[in-house]
């Protein structure tokens, strides 16, 4: 076994190549071996006791925050409890990378006067030391961290993963509380896809009637970008209703939401959807026989192109672009619309499809 003393001489040697390359350990380095899976750490990994320990304050002491910051690997990694004071001050380094790592060390020590540093963890902080706080904060699954997670998800301007994974942590922990910031998130539109999902997933997963309340106001409010976000989530509860709600929202011709609706009954999978797509093809509303198109060659591929060519002739433009659209990618040709010239585009398309016709009917003469 490698004494502390030789292992803190070749790390120290390699102090600015680590700086250098330096990522932190939840990050892997695209370009190069990511430093955590190198030799040095892998041997530090399996010191233990007083060897391990001898190290570790060692590497505290250095002014390097990759060696500091790899101390504070070693600490979590190996959960060495008498180090705990020292992890709490490394919350108050230069080093956003030093901080993080002393934010995962703190849970995995599970040190409760740290655990209180966290929860005071102001909103100026860096993100990446707020992602580390906040996994952290996910896995003691205490509901005092629900203000701060709370102001984070909706903080506007905030970093999208952050808010995402605050989102996942107030889901983990599952109380109620967290419900009516994660309500306003799904219903910004301002928000990133990302977030609102993952608000809507938090949702499904406290659970309870005020989730299903909430889930289901999103399902009718129609926006195509909610009523989205709300399936997924619906469908991760495995809602056994979902699909017939759907259909209900389709064959609501009052309804803003329709063709959101149409896209989103596709994703269940539904043994009605084909029937359902094909009568969005003919509805008066023309958003819906748009949308009806595009669906079309997601169910039916190459076999799509044939029914697609009545709609090149719709009275309605939009029809007609999405008629285009869908042709185009049913039969992996590019009849591409430049501004203007749409009539164009379509007068192509009708004249490959009739050749199309009579090559097939040639072929089965």
């Amino acid at each position: 076994m490698q004494s502390a003393d030789t292992l803190y001489l070749e790390f120290e040697a390699q102090r600015e190549t680590l700086e250098e390359r330096w990522s932190l350990p939840w990050y892997s380095d695209r370009q190069k071996e990511p430093l955590w899976s190198g030799p040095a750490v892998k041997v530090a990994s399996g010191l233990t006791g007083e060897v391990l320990d001898g190290l570790i304050e060692r590497l505290l002491d250095h002014t390097s925050f990759a060696l500091q910051g790899i101390a504070l690997y070693l600490i979590a990694e190996r959960e060495r409890s008498g180090f705990r004071a020292q992890v709490r001050r490394s919350l108050d380094h230069p080093s956003l990378h030093v901080r993080a790592l002393g934010a995962v060390a703190i849970g995995q020590l599970r040190d409760a006067e740290g655990m209180e540093r966290l929860l005071d963890s102001k909103d100026s902080e860096h993100p990446e030391v707020k992602k580390a706080i906040v996994d952290t904060l996910r896995s003691s699954g205490d509901t005092r961290s629900i203000p701060l997670l709370a102001r984070w998800v909706g903080r506007i301007g905030e970093d999208d993963e952050l808010r995402r994974k605050a989102c996942e942590a107030l889901g983990g922990i599952g109380d109620a509380a967290a419900m009516p910031v994660l309500a306003r998130v799904i219903e910004d539109d301002t928000a990133s896809q990302e977030v609102r999902g993952g608000a809507a997933c938090a949702v499904g997963q406290i659970g309870g009637p005020d989730a299903q309340r909430l889930l289901l106001r999103g399902l009718r409010s129609g926006s195509a970008k909610t009523v989205g976000i709300v399936t997924d989530a619906l469908m991760a509860r495995h809602d056994p209703r979902l699909p017939a709600r759907l259909i209900a929202m389709i064959a609501d011709k009052a309804s803003g939401g329709r063709p959101a609706a149409l896209s989103a009954l596709v994703r269940t999978g539904d043994a009605q959807v084909l029937s359902s797509v094909t009568d969005g093809l003919t509805d008066e509303d023309p958003k819906l026989r748009a949308v009806a198109c595009g669906l079309l060659v997601e169910l039916e591929g190459r076999n799509a192109a044939t029914r697609l060519v009545a709609h090149l002739a719709d009275q309605d433009a939009e029809v007609r672009t999405a008629a285009l659209a869908a042709y185009g990618r049913s039969t992996e040709q590019d009849f591409s619309a430049t501004e203007g010239n749409l009539d164009a585009a379509v007068a192509r398309a009708t004249e490959h499809a009739a050749k199309r016709h009579e090559s097939e009917a040639s072929e089965g003469a």
